[in-house]
């Protein structure tokens, strides 16, 4: 668990990592390198550490990543790695290796008794207002097919309710593929919009356990307004483009947002919109007909 541990706060320390000392991390799956590559090697603590200080070296830098999608974030990424004075006479390693470790280095942070998202969430309120009824009426069509609750995209240690969609790890066939780039690029846009805020107010980045959640929520809604603030008096420098160009044409997805105050009349009611947030059944299917949507929209666009 200490090993445990050490990656934990290696990763939650989002500073400069120093490659010169480390120690020893096992991590599952040492002899298993991605299928399909000409040589296997296992991955050494040596090897973790630089790839998980390439990962938060590039990703603290808030301002560029923004501005790239998931594929070139990662690309920098093993640039970074390979690049180390510390691998000097090794085989370099290839997009597809690091992003598998990396995953696998994640489901050990996720290991019970790690502090981190998904074994905070059974306590998060983020979904009270669904619970409660308070939660405005959400209804959209995605490939023909109908739902009735809004979705994070989220990584792969996430649960498969039917309020969370990950990417797809290992991709197979161009509908996948597809997928996959395109839900890791918004993921990501969404990720490097967090870190603006984070880099221009330094209350965002700065630790918060000594405020109540009512008050860090009043602080987020303030600096995004102020945010969006500061973008619209800057707005008249930017480069202006003809946005029709953007605007969908027809598609197999719409929405519907209704404000209705639909309060649970009783705990069983309760008990099922709780059932229905962590169905699978809707989860796959959701997941399926996006998978669907997106292939039908960008198949044949080869810039996306």
């Amino acid at each position: 668990m200490a090993n445990y541990n050490g990656y934990v706060n290696l990763l939650a320390s989002q500073g400069s990592i120093d490659l010169g000392s480390s120690q020893p991390f096992p991590i599952p799956g040492q002899s298993n390198d991605e299928p399909g590559v000409k040589e296997r090697r296992k991955w050494t603590t040596k090897e973790d550490v630089i790839l998980i200080g390439a990962w938060l070296n590039t990703s603290k830098d808030p301002i560029v990543s923004n501005e790239q999608k998931a594929g070139a974030f990662w690309r920098r990424i093993v640039e970074y790695y390979n690049a180390s004075p510390l691998l000097v006479g090794t085989i370099p390693r290839e997009l597809g290796q690091c992003k598998q470790r990396w995953a696998r280095i994640n489901d050990v942070v996720g290991s019970p008794g790690t502090l981190n998202d998904i074994n905070v969430l059974d306590r998060s309120p983020v979904f009270d207002d669904i619970y409660e009824g308070r939660a405005p009426r959400v209804t959209y069509m995605v490939n023909g097919h109908q739902y009735d609750l809004a979705y994070y995209l989220t990584d792969g240690i996430y649960p498969k309710w039917s309020t969370f969609i990950q990417s797809i790890t290992l991709p197979q066939g161009p509908k996948a593929e597809l997928f996959a780039k395109v839900q890791e690029a918004t993921r990501k846009d969404v990720e490097r919009a967090f870190g603006v805020l984070q880099a221009r107010f330094a209350i965002v980045k700065n630790p918060a356990l000594s405020l109540d959640k009512g008050k860090i929520g009043n602080i987020m809604r303030a600096c995004i307004i102020l945010h969006n603030m500061i973008v619209e008096n800057e707005r008249g420098g930017y480069t202006l483009y003809d946005t029709s160009e953007f605007e969908e044409g027809e598609s197999s997805r719409s929405s519907h947002v209704e404000h209705i105050n639909n309060m649970p009349t009783h705990f069983g009611n309760m008990l099922g919109l709780r059932n229905h947030v962590r169905d699978r059944r809707t989860h796959q299917a959701l997941k399926n007909d996006l998978i669907e949507n997106i292939w039908n929209k960008f198949g044949d666009n080869e810039d996306v």
